[in-house]
């Protein structure tokens, strides 16, 4: 009985490189194992929290074949561990093509263009019998050199095993156990656990296969992409999320700034990478990356162009679940207060009907969403779900003074951005629908969610800005028509008059007649679509 294993990987973990007081602590930790329980992973894991730096990732691989989970050889829980540490878990299940048979505990760093690893191999699995009461065995490992300025090399360095035989590198077969799993975020795990309680007790033979929820196929990436990924944070979770204090403050749970990136590819470039190639291969690797999964996005926030996770899928989710009940219904049924049912739908008295849909909303939801919503208020439908008005978002804009002449300030002042791109960034919409000449109380709820502009919506954005930016720089007199572009000719915001503009005798943008930026309504129905998808 090898009653050390144990007591092996907690001394490998404590201090992968041994010795060497010259190591930098690892980047990153894989284990790779069919059969995981969570108290053996927690435990074996365990001296890592007593490292001076965290690793930037931690990826736990597993079976989560229907067999194994109803058996008790493999553990659900080991996704609550995963989630709540951080780390990255990807499982292989019943319609994997392959079983992952590998036991592996491995550690690594780059360190000048070079990928240097240690670790563990042999047959004991991640389990309470696996290190302590079978006969299992463990051996050391460690990886050779090789120069990595061939990106696509990456995964290929040599491994050290006594001997130099020849065959599959252990590195190659890691590989292989990614590329036959895949990965577990909040919504597979609830499928999982449901497929279990579905099963209840029944003869192995007999047990159903688990199908997992449908997920957009993944690109094969480039080794320079991938170890991208395997830097950022894992899939925010929905608790993620609601311990977020503000959007603005959690790039940390989200993604990566440009220079972090950048400063990850610079590890693995060979050293006399100018900083224009850097930046020039760290655009191409983030447009890969975005490209492979619509679950990323590029967003010029938190100061710089940030890789991260989209955030408003995770929310409407939930949202609509337990908005289901009442979607459908008029508003008259729903609370509003009788001598409100005849009034009109025009003006603030739609505000009536969000305070009313957020009021259905579990406490702890309505509040995250008050707290990351940049913007909130309500989206009015016509049938077929399209928008049936413009939306205005931004302050209302002036170009002349009391006496009606041209403001001395440069187009740019004049048009202000900072707050309309704040405001979109993550607004909340309720959507109710309501023809036109609609009492409040025959309104229908259709929903409610968050909506994140994504970099080709900031992208038509800015060239609308500019447009009205070149429209505004040639007038040289105050102007009675509106001179900035049709609705139809935008590609997502136009500038008109604002609603209740003031009379007509004073020039547009006079203080008594001001314009406003308005959300085309292509642009609003295409956000009503969006957050109504989440509708199941």
């Amino acid at each position: 009985m090898a009653s050390g294993n144990r007591e092996k990987l907690k001394a490998f973990f404590k201090r992968p490189f041994g010795d060497d007081s010259d190591a930098p602590p690892p980047s990153e930790i894989i284990v790779v194992s069919p059969y995981i329980s969570r108290d053996a992973l927690e435990d074996v894991l365990s001296p890592v929290d007593e490292w001076e730096e965290a690793p930037m990732a931690v990826t736990i691989v597993c079976s989560w074949r229907t067999a194994d989970l109803v058996s008790g050889a493999s553990d659900i829980g080991v996704y609550e561990l995963c989630r709540d540490k951080g780390w990255k878990l990807r499982v292989n299940f019943d319609k994997s093509t392959r079983k992952i048979h590998l036991k592996a505990y491995v550690a690594h760093y780059h360190l000048g263009g070079h990928v240097v690893g240690r670790g563990m191999i042999g047959s004991a699995n991640l389990t309470n019998s696996g290190l302590d009461s079978n006969i299992e065995y463990l051996h050391p490992v460690s990886t050779g050199l090789i120069d990595l300025s061939d990106e696509t090399r990456i995964a290929h360095y040599n491994d050290w095993l006594p001997g130099s035989q020849k065959g599959t590198g252990l590195s190659q077969a890691i590989s292989q156990a990614g590329i036959h799993s895949r990965a577990v975020d909040d919504e597979a795990y609830w499928s999982m656990k449901k497929h279990l309680e579905d099963i209840g007790p029944r003869e192995r033979e007999k047990l159903p296969n688990w199908e997992p929820p449908e997920q957009a196929p993944e690109a094969d990436l480039t080794p320079l992409a991938g170890s991208i990924l395997s830097k950022m944070p894992p899939r925010p979770s929905l608790r993620d999320l609601m311990q977020a204090e503000s959007i603005d403050r959690a790039l940390n749970i989200r993604g990566r700034r440009f220079g972090e990136i950048r400063s990850i590819i610079r590890e693995i470039l060979p050293k006399s990478t100018t900083r224009e190639e850097l930046n020039q291969k760290t655009n191409q690797k983030l447009q890969e990356i975005v490209q492979s999964n619509s679950k990323f996005d590029i967003q010029k926030r938190y100061g710089t162009d940030c890789l991260v996770w989209k955030v408003h899928p995770i929310l409407n989710e939930e949202i609509m679940w337990n908005l289901k009940p009442h979607l459908g219904k008029p508003i008259r049924e729903l609370g509003l207060d009788e001598e409100l049912w005849g009034s009109d739908t025009l003006g603030s008295k739609t505000v009536r009907i969000s305070e009313l849909c957020q009021g259905l909303l579990p406490i702890d939801i309505r509040e995250c969403v008050q707290r990351l919503s940049t913007w909130q208020g309500t989206l009015r439908l016509a049938k077929g779900d399209k928008a049936l008005y413009p939306r205005p978002f931004g302050e209302r804009l002036q170009f002349t003074n009391n006496e009606g002449e041209l403001l001395r300030s440069s187009p740019e002042r004049l048009l202000p951005e900072e707050r309309i791109r704040h405001q979109l960034w993550l607004p909340a919409f309720c959507l109710f629908e309501a023809p036109k000449g609609a009492k409040l109380g025959d309104a229908v709820l259709r929903g409610f969610g968050l909506w994140e502009s994504g970099r080709e919506f900031v992208a038509s954005m800015e060239r609308d800005f500019d447009s009205d930016i070149e429209v505004l720089s040639e007038q040289s007199n105050p102007f009675f028509e509106n001179p900035f572009r049709k609705a139809s000719e935008t590609e997502v915001i136009h500038t008109k008059v604002a609603a209740l503009g003031g009379k007509t005798g004073f020039p547009l943008g006079h203080p008594e007649r001001p314009m406003s930026r308005y959300l085309n309504t292509s642009s609003l129905t295409d956000i009503a679509r969006d957050i109504l998808s989440h509708d199941h």
